[in-house]
């Protein structure tokens, strides 16, 4: 029942706003439609148009049906807060056009002037909205030559602060990233597998939590060892609704190199993560495989060392806000190296870990549900961890206490803006209670975020371990 506190970014939800003028209709002869940004964000718009011909003398926006022509689409691409573009419609006496910004603009405002011969006419739509939607016919007793030019502007609405201009998206696709790349990282053979293979016994294990499942197991055919791992996770975020889900199934396959001592095999991992907002929309399904070889050699009788490097790709759907959805491949790959071992002083066992781990992903480029294009994201995490858990043995019995201490390094981020640069600290003190044969009941209270302003994990869980 952990909490994770996050404020790496925001997301932002869609409204439409529609806007209608009621004025009696005339004829609006085919022109040129023309608009330009002015002091807008960044990104690409789109505007879609249609010229109508209204019902009997109804006017304004429910005067609008009857269609001459399918709608006409002006994609127009802002940059350095300009861009324009113009298209060219059929005779009609009322006009709609409906402007849609990036996924992380607010349109502010938009100006448009109706003008032929000598006659001009000004309308203004201030209301701001993420997609505005706008409805007019003409003066009536006016004749127009049909050219209408419309002055929009808007500002982006997401974003972390700092001047960060990627869109809702590109955010939405960062994120996503780095909440599988913990997991990702984390898979393979365990050291508890590796040690209990120089030793030539591996028992199976079942791990229960309350936000984790997990079951491990491995045997032997001829001269080959095999190992495999299913595991499920729960996530929840306490900075807004969000709930995540992983769950992942590896298997590897190995032998001995030379000696006993050293270890080489090949393993193959797949996974899914799906997560959701549902104040802003979000929505993430992620569907993934690894695969690449591993080592490990044992540098003593309590002390390992293991690599790994995988490769692979993911399939993402990704809709930051109920109403972009983005469908895209990615490449990933991982790199790990781990040193572990354990020694005892008095009546204490100590536990100690190292960890050097570097991950990368990177998503293509694509066009959203609104014929919005995002530009690929590239993710990156490096970590180094170093870690100490020490367990009381002094009283004799089936219950132990404990106490554990971890120091990481974190650099993540996409290729333009670091999520994480930082130095943390985790604490934990906990309890085992033996259950016989290898199994046990843990209780564990965690702090994490030591050294670091804006993240927190508060971690407080039971973990029975079945030893088969």
């Amino acid at each position: 029942m952990g909490k994770c506190k996050q404020s790496r970014s925001r997301w932002q939800s869609s409204a439409t706003l529609a806007f209608g003028i009621s004025v009696a209709a005339t004829n609006l002869a085919a022109g040129t439609d023309t608009f330009n940004f002015s002091g807008a964000a960044d990104g690409a718009y789109n505007v879609a148009i249609d010229r109508h011909v209204a019902v009997g003398t109804a006017s304004g926006a429910s005067a609008c049906v009857s269609p001459l022509s399918s709608t006409e689409n002006l994609p127009i691409t802002v940059t350095g807060g300009s861009g324009s573009g113009s298209v060219t419609l059929a005779n009609g006496n009322c006009e709609e056009f409906t402007i849609t910004p990036p996924a992380d603009v607010t349109i502010d405002n938009v100006a448009c002037v109706y003008a032929g011969g000598s006659t001009a006419a000004t309308f203004a739509y201030p209301a701001p909205g993420r997609v505005v939607a706008v409805a007019v016919a003409v003066f009536p007793n006016v004749t127009l030559d049909g050219t209408i030019t419309c002055t929009v502007s808007a500002t982006s609405t997401s974003g972390p602060s700092g001047g960060d201009d990627r869109s809702a998206a590109e955010i939405a696709i960062e994120n996503t990233q780095s909440s599988i790349a913990g997991h990702i990282i984390a898979a393979g053979p365990t050291t508890r597998y590796l040690s209990g293979r120089f030793d030539g016994a591996v028992s199976p294990t079942a791990n229960i939590t309350s936000q984790n499942a997990q079951i491990f197991s491995g045997g032997t055919v001829g001269d080959l060892n095999y190992w495999f791992d299913l595991q499920g996770t729960r996530e929840s975020f306490e900075s807004n609704d969000r709930e995540g889900y992983y769950t992942s199934f590896a298997v590897g396959v190995d032998t001995e190199i030379g000696n006993s001592d050293t270890l080489a095999g090949i393993m193959v991992s797949i996974d899914r993560y799906s997560a959701s907002e549902d104040t802003t929309g979000f929505d993430a399904e992620v569907d993934g495989v690894m695969f690449g070889p591993y080592v490990a050699h044992r540098l003593g009788e309590n002390l390992f060392l293991d690599g790994k490097i995988l490769y692979g790709k993911a399939d993402y759907a990704i809709d930051p806000d109920g109403a972009s959805l983005g469908k895209f491949e990615a490449d990933r790959i991982l790199a790990t190296i781990r040193l572990n071992g354990n020694f005892e002083v008095s009546d204490w066992l100590m536990d100690t870990y190292g960890e050097f781990a570097t991950y990368r992903s990177k998503s293509e480029s694509y066009t959203d549900a609104t014929s919005t294009p995002i530009e690929s994201v590239t993710y990156n995490e490096t970590r180094a961890v170093l870690g100490l858990r020490s367990y009381y043995e002094g009283f004799g019995s089936d219950f132990t206490p404990f106490v554990g201490l971890e120091a990481s390094a974190h650099v993540s981020g996409d290729s333009s803006t670091l999520v994480d640069d930082d130095f943390r600290g985790t604490t934990s003190a906990g309890f085992d209670y033996s259950l016989g044969a290898g199994s046990f009941l843990r209780g564990e209270l965690g702090y994490g975020g030591i050294g670091v302003d804006d993240y927190e994990t508060v971690d407080a869980r039971f973990e029975l371990r079945l030893n088969f």
